[in-house]
């Protein structure tokens, strides 16, 4: 009875050592045909865990992109209704001051302006003028001359086939009809040389430091207004019979890079 147990615990070791002799010769025959199989598990099995890996990395990235996204969103909106809060006040003061002009008989024109730049800027004591290129177009002696800021700085004073000589309005033999302040003071525009004077004001016209001052453009069906600067400083003349006022435009009259005739 004992020898029958043996033989029975001894069968399964047999044929287990059985087993792993036929498996470790087939994998010598075979040329390790197990542990590329094995391998192959391994790198499928890491090729899945890697996907899965980024998978939730680049969903958490999605996410805090979404988030910013919506974050920005929304100052987009907020700045959008700024902007149109802007435009509706723009055109709010645009309705009022056509209505304004209506009402005071004022057309204004707007005409389309040449562009240009300059050759050569003259700045000596007697003669302070800029040379351009004669830009395309019709150009007329007279015409306004606006530097890329918007400010007028002195007018056409000739006209060559190629070019264009700009007489500044610091030049001494430039004189130009201006208005002064909200209440349209007629003034002159005299140019010293160095800056611009302004000149035959009424005694009591009120004018400070300040005031805006602009050229007036008369066409034949409307009126053009044009900032030329603001008031530097008043006094009375030596006779006390007007004012005498300086104008304020040292900042844009060395801004040459392109011209605007209007």
């Amino acid at each position: 009875m004992r020898k029958q147990h043996t033989i029975n615990y001894q069968l399964p070791t047999i044929s287990l050592l059985l087993m792993v002799s036929l498996c470790l010769g087939f994998e010598y025959y075979s040329k390790g045909f197990f542990r590329d199989r094995l391998m192959a598990v391994q790198s499928s099995l890491q090729q899945s865990l890697s996907s899965v890996t980024d998978y939730f990395g680049d969903r958490a990235l999605l996410i805090n992109r979404a988030r910013h996204l919506k974050a920005r969103n929304l100052d987009l909106r907020q700045s959008l209704a700024q902007s149109r809060f802007q435009l509706s006040q723009q055109q709010s003061w645009a309705s009022e001051n056509q209505h304004l002009k209506r009402m005071l008989g004022i057309k204004s024109m707007v005409r389309d302006p040449l562009f240009t730049q300059p050759i050569r800027v003259i700045q000596s004591q007697s003669d302070r003028s800029i040379y351009a290129r004669r830009p395309p177009g019709k150009v007329n002696v007279g015409m306004l001359v606006m530097n890329e800021d918007g400010v007028v700085i002195g007018r056409v004073a000739s006209v060559l086939p190629a070019s264009l000589r700009i007489l500044l309005l610091n030049d001494k033999k430039s004189a130009l009809s201006v208005v002064v302040s909200d209440q349209y003071v007629n003034a002159v525009a005299i140019g010293n040389g160095q800056g611009v004077d302004l000149m035959h004001m009424p005694i009591d016209s009120a004018v400070k430091a300040g005031d805006v001052v602009r050229t007036v453009q008369v066409y034949d069906d409307g009126v053009n207004y044009q900032t030329l600067g603001t008031v530097d400083s008043v006094q009375n003349s030596p006779d006390r019979t007007f004012l005498i006022a300086k104008l304020s435009q040292t900042h844009v009259l060395t801004s040459y890079q392109w011209l605007i005739l209007i």
